[in-house]
């Protein structure tokens, strides 16, 4: 009788957690009968909605501006993580340890040859110059505002020694100082202050191609970011002398394009009040989803994301005809990712959260 009772209440348990999960997973949906409406060219979007009960939720969760806005308004300052010249540090950074975080400690021990990097001839130009160096995988930024800033894995700052991408996501808290930025380069051919003669990055260009950011995602390797950014650029035959990602922006080819699928999407969810997100395709496959903690955050991240997504139609999308149980697989996949607790390296892959709420999740 005893053993049959805690049967029944393990059963009742288990149903209880099954039934709160189904919950969890109605709170965001799938819309693809809109997705007709959100195609262009090679690219369609399937929005994800958010229930009432989700929004309000996390109504007061992410309630901070964009690294976008920021930069714009001058509510934060980006440098260059300088290293003082010392007698220790007489070679820096060979180009095979470009992708290890102890990178200048790496290289007293073992010296590079000089011939085999252009980044750490320049380098140590700059030191003998000015008496500093700096890293090239880590920036220091300050917040002189009195709000919160979202700064997203992907994001493109212009500036420096070389333009550089957020390499995950963060919050810079009102006032914080000298917090240190992971950063990936793509610009590989620079590394020197730019016109302005200093070691600020004022500039912002969206967010970086999706192809990129999942190599940061699943890689995070300074080389195949390097490589990466080579291969779209070579696509959309935006050469530069520096190998920079923004050379893109001087491809006639890519900006005719670019401005075509930004006139059509940009602002195809400025009413919005429950889309938190949205599935991206070309051709017959998926390219990957965000998902926002709520509308509000979404909409302000948005015009900058969709760039990502638009880079990759334009450099190797296909005509659009992927079909929608694909979509609706793929989403089932994600969601279960999304609501259940992963392995702990995955978990800090996909989802970026504060105080345990998911504040963006990203799936390549």
């Amino acid at each position: 009788m005893k053993n049959r009772l805690i049967c029944g209440i393990i059963i009742i348990l288990l149903s209880a957690i099954t039934i709160y999960a189904q919950i969890e997973t109605d709170f965001i949906k799938l819309d693809t009968k809109s997705s007709t409406n959100l195609t262009f060219k090679n690219l369609r979007l399937f929005p994800v909605f958010a229930e009432n009960k989700y929004i309000q939720r996390n109504s007061m969760t992410g309630k901070y501006i964009t690294l976008k806005e920021a930069l714009e308004k001058g509510l934060v300052k980006i440098s260059e993580k300088i290293i003082p010249r010392d007698s220790t540090m007489g070679n820096m950074v060979p180009g095979e340890l470009m992708n290890r975080p102890n990178r200048e400690m790496e290289a007293r021990i073992n010296p590079p040859s000089i011939s085999q990097d252009s980044n750490y001839i320049q380098n140590q130009i700059q030191i003998a110059e000015t008496g500093y160096g700096g890293q090239v995988n880590t920036l220091v930024i300050e917040n002189l505002s009195k709000d919160t800033v979202f700064l997203m894995a992907g994001d493109v700052v212009k500036g420096g020694k070389q333009d550089r991408i957020i390499g995950k996501d963060v919050l810079i808290l009102p006032g914080s100082k000298d917090i240190d930025l992971s950063v990936f380069c793509v610009e590989k051919g620079r590394w020197r202050v730019g016109d302005d003669s200093t070691h600020e990055f004022k500039g912002y260009y969206n967010v970086v191609s999706n192809a990129v950011r999942s190599t940061v995602q699943n890689d995070a390797n300074q080389s195949k970011v390097w490589s990466k950014v080579d291969e779209i650029t070579a696509q959309n035959k935006a050469g530069s002398t520096t190998s920079t990602y923004t050379a893109l922006e001087k491809s006639e080819d890519f900006v005719k394009q670019n401005e075509e699928y930004v006139k059509y999407f940009e602002n195809q969810f400025e009413s919005s009040t429950n889309v938190v997100g949205f599935i991206a395709c070309t051709g017959d496959s998926v390219l990957g989803t965000d998902i926002f903690c709520n509308p509000e955050l979404f909409r302000k991240q948005y015009k900058t994301l969709i760039h990502s997504y638009i880079t990759d139609a334009i450099s190797f999308g296909k005509k659009v005809d992927i079909k929608i149980v694909k979509v609706e697989n793929y989403f089932k996949e994600i969601i279960k990712k999304f609501t259940n607790e992963l392995p702990k390296e995955e978990e800090n892959k996909l989802k970026f959260k504060n105080q345990n709420e998911i504040i963006h999740f990203y799936n390549q």
